[in-house]
């Protein structure tokens, strides 16, 4: 019987939630995705820091692996534990350990069906609006808003791929950070065709997107604006709002031009960074 080959890749560095975390996240994608059929060995023995909200966009890219290449994987659970516990705290590991959250910071990795849409409500108004760190927030009727972005992937990204959701509340600098990831067809697409071309980047596109007035729904169809209010609310209590989709990695705080090039990666990934004290 031939011997499984297992091909060790390393995940290195600080992977925070900014453009150039997001880019070591795709470079670890692309270095994997040149392999078939085998075991991939993650190296955390050189990552130093690792945002737990990221744990969404990980999932993502190693479901993706796992489904085109027939990949999969294994670490040194020891050390995983031992420098990064809260990736076994917020779910994101836990078919191999489970470690109780008894400090209540995290928002549960979960994986969403694009026709789950009342667990994926319940979801944000339990686990993420009604995190214990959001008390000092208003998120009176926010979820709605959420939901609305929920529908949109569901329509627009034309996956068959699960959503997939993570949070994690940060207590030295006041701030939850939540990320959410669709491995669709992105921004780009429905929107230059919808526009007739006009928009014809992702970067026109998500600033296309995040505009009040702004939908690619139909006339008979409510809705349209939930992107521009979850960024409202966020802006309104001091957080950030990034969205990444093709090559654009776009954020209320990115400075004036609010905009990073990065490598391209399928789908979108919304990530929401909210204000605690």
């Amino acid at each position: 019987m031939e011997a499984t080959i297992t091909i060790r890749v390393s995940l290195e560095g600080k992977i925070c939630t900014t453009a150039s975390g997001h880019n070591r996240l795709i470079q670890f994608y692309n270095n994997c995705k040149q392999y078939f059929d085998c075991i991939i060995y993650i190296d955390f023995s050189n990552l130093y820091w690792f945002d737990a909200n990221l744990s969404a966009v990980l999932q993502a890219i190693l479901y993706k692996l796992n489904k085109d290449n027939c990949l999969s994987f294994n670490f040194d659970v020891n050390l995983v534990r031992n420098k990064f516990p809260i990736l076994f705290r917020n779910g994101f590991l836990s078919s191999i350990l489970s470690l109780q959250d008894n400090l209540g910071s995290t928002v549960e990795m979960e994986l969403f069906d694009c026709s789950e849409d009342v667990k994926f409500y319940n979801y944000i108004k339990e686990q993420l609006l009604g995190h214990s760190q959001m008390g000092n927030l208003n998120c009176t009727g926010v979820e709605e808003n959420f939901l609305e972005v929920f529908a949109n992937i569901s329509k627009h990204a034309k996956t068959l791929d699960p959503v997939f959701a993570c949070g994690q509340f940060y207590p030295n600098e006041s701030k939850l950070a939540f990320s959410l990831v669709d491995l669709g067809i992105g921004f780009l697409p429905p929107i230059k065709a919808f526009t007739n071309g006009k928009i014809a980047s992702s970067e026109q596109a998500i600033k296309w997107a995040v505009e009040y007035s702004n939908t690619t729904k139909e006339r008979d169809e409510t809705g349209g604006i939930g992107l521009h209010n979850v960024l409202t609310h966020c802006k309104e209590t001091g957080g950030h709002f990034n969205i990444v989709t093709g090559d654009a990695y776009w954020g209320n705080n990115l400075g004036e031009m609010g905009t990073r090039r990065i490598s391209e990666f399928v789908g979108t990934t919304i990530h929401l960074i909210y204000n605690c004290k």
